[in-house]
């Protein structure tokens, strides 16, 4: 098995740039997502609408 985040090393991204997320499964990592989602930065961009 691959180590969590190999994909994107061989791609040339940085997994501890800001806003990636490299876990070894999915909840976890998906838990990790959902935390973040709420400080995204573009939710700042855009008043809250209908």
């Amino acid at each position: 098995m691959a180590l969590p985040g190999y994909a994107l090393r061989a791609a040339g991204v940085r997994v501890d740039a800001p806003g990636v997320i490299v876990g070894a499964g999915g909840p976890a990592t998906l838990e990790e997502v959902r935390s973040l989602l709420g400080t995204h930065r573009v939710w700042e961009r855009f008043p809250a609408g209908a």
